[in-house]
Formats: structure tokens, sequence, C-alpha cells
């Protein structure tokens, strides 16, 4: 980071401070037990302000987003078996491996998340689809 004195602050300052602050944020986040993520940047010549993302830790060590909560809460209203949360699904396709990670409320068409195992790339899908992975769990 520039240690200079800053005099008007602009879009290459706000990078700056991001990326300072996520290594600190890192540090906190693992003596809290929590993830700690820089948000969105507002600034303007003579301020800035950031959004401070905090999420709970499942017990992987990953971030509980909110659709996997959502998920993890109402299971058996949306008829999945308790079982197939966090289950490894396998693609009778192509032999992929995917893990049910979330459900998003607002999506009618696809509203259930799966996570690719490999690359950690999320998808969405239909109820169907899910059904038709978990014919084939690991």
């Amino acid at each position: 980071m520039n240690t200079k004195h800053i005099e008007k602050i602009d879009r290459d300052v706000c990078k700056d401070i991001r990326t300072e602050l996520q290594s600190e944020l890192a540090s906190v986040g693992d003596r809290l037990g929590l993830s700690l993520r820089m948000g969105g940047c507002r600034y303007s010549n003579d301020s800035a302000t950031f959004k401070l993302e905090v999420e709970l830790l499942s017990e992987s060590g990953r971030p509980v987003s909110k659709e996997e909560k959502y998920l993890n809460d109402n299971y058996e209203r949306l008829e999945i078996p308790k079982a197939w949360l966090g289950a490894k699904l396998k693609d009778p396709k192509d032999g992929k491996l995917y893990y049910l990670r979330g459900y998003k409320v607002r999506s009618p068409k696809r509203p259930f998340l799966i996570e690719d195992v490999r690359t950690g790339t999320t998808y969405v899908t239909t109820k169907l689809g899910v059904k038709k992975l978990f014919l084939y769990q690991v």
C-alpha cells in the first residue's frame, strides 16, 4: 500500500485499503472462528464505506450461506431426505461428483444449488435434477 499521505480517496486507494484489510480480516476470522469478507465499497473524495460480511462456519470449515441454512432448516418441507444434506452425488452421465449446497427461495425454476466437488463451481438445478443425482449417491 502507498504509505504516503493520501490527499484524495479514489478507486486505486480503495483497492489498496481492501488488500490490506483482507489480510487482517483473515487472521481475525481464524481467531474468532468466523468467515469475514469485504463486500462492496462506496467512496467519495474524502470518505469510503466498505461492507463487511460475517458468516458462521459449518463443521467442514466452510461459510454457511443463507441458501444452505434455508435448506438445512426446511429439508422436510422441500421433501428432501436429511441424508442428502452434505452427501456426495454422482452424475450418471459423466461421473462428476457434486454436493447439495442450498436452496434459493426466489428462484422457482431451478432453486437447488449443487457444487462440483473437484472445482468448487456452483450450479443451479431443479428438484428432479437433484433426485436424479441422488439415485447415484456415493
